[in-house]
Order: structure tokens, then C-alpha cells, then sequence
């Protein structure tokens, strides 16, 4: 298999399951004219692209999860040993944010998601798991990017006989 075949198909799943439930929401007029820029989230409450929305975001979390340890079993011997223990806490907030989009994608918002805006209706839990889920992949995700971010430089500094090649950060972790 081509060593891109993941990743692009990973972003395909994504962008089509994203796609499809936009234009079936709009085409459908599932969601009220005054939302004009709805979060994703809500193309995935009503009508079929509920499903859509469903099996593409669990589909592309499993993609997800299949691409990190791909990734890790390739880079860890690549890295320095006095780096693998942070790969590994990049790898568990990428696996964090992969099941985060799993539970997100496989518990939609509740049906009736435009009357809970409205205040028309009471909050359900599969919404509170769903926004949880959300926290989870978003708050994971950007973590998982700082600390890898933080790995890449330090090994940097490393491969160049201890010189940094990038500006240095301003904040630390």
C-alpha cells in the first residue's frame, strides 16, 4: 500500500461524510434559514444525513486511529530513545482525539437540536455526550499538536549536533 493511502483516504471520508450532510441539510432545509453557518455538528441531527453523519464520523475516527499507529510503529525507531516517551503521550492524545470523534460521529446531536436553540425543547444526554465528545477531540487534539510540536523541535535540535534549526518557542510546556 502507498504510504499516503491512509492519510488521503482518512481526509476523503472526512470531507465527503462533511459535504454530503451540508447539502442534504440545505437541499432538505433541515435547519432554519437563520442558521446560516451551523457548526457541523448540527448536519448530522435530522432527516438521512443523520446515518451519514454517523457511519462517515466513525468510519473516519477509525481511519484515524488506524493512521497513528501506522505512524508511531514507523517513527519510534526514527527517534531519539530519550524521545519516545513523549512520542508515545503524542500518540495517546492522538488515539484520545480519534475516540473522541468516534463517540462525537456515532452519537449525534439530538434530533430535535434547532427546537433546543430555540428553547423548545429539554436537553437530552446523547447531546451532552455528543458536546463531551466534541471537547474531548478538539482539547485533545490541540494538546496533541503542542506536544508534538515540542517533540519535532527537540529532536531537531538533536539531529543538528545540538543547534537548533527553528526559531526558538516562546512558551514551554
Amino acid at each position: 500500500m502507498h504510504p499516503h493511502a491512509l492519510p488521503t483516504a482518512t481526509a476523503v471520508v472526512a470531507m465527503t461524510t462533511m459535504a454530503i450532510c451540508a447539502i442534504t441539510t440545505m437541499l432538505r432545509g433541515d435547519l432554519p434559514p437563520w442558521l446560516v453557518a451551523p457548526q457541523i455538528s448540527f448536519l448530522g441531527c435530522t432527516g438521512p444525513e443523520r446515518i451519514v453523519f454517523q457511519v462517515g464520523f466513525g468510519l473516519t475516527a477509525v481511519l484515524l486511529a488506524a493512521n497513528i499507529a501506522t505512524y508511531v510503529r514507523a517513527a519510534l525507531p526514527r527517534f531519539e530513545q530519550r524521545l519516545h516517551t513523549e512520542l508515545k503521550v503524542a500518540a495517546g492524545l492522538a488515539f484520545a482525539a480519534a475516540i473522541g470523534l468516534g463517540i462525537l460521529g456515532v452519537v449525534p446531536l439530538q434530533r430535535d437540536c434547532v427546537a433546543l436553540l430555540e428553547g423548545r425543547a429539554p436537553l437530552l444526554t446523547e447531546s451532552i455526550v455528543h458536546q463531551g465528545a466534541a471537547s474531548l477531540f478538539f482539547l485533545a487534539s490541540w494538546v496533541h499538536g503542542a506536544v508534538s510540536i515540542r517533540l519535532y523541535r527537540r529532536s531537531l535540535a538533536t539531529r543538528v549536533n545540538e543547534v537548533a534549526v527553528v526559531p526558538p518557542c516562546r512558551w514551554r510546556m
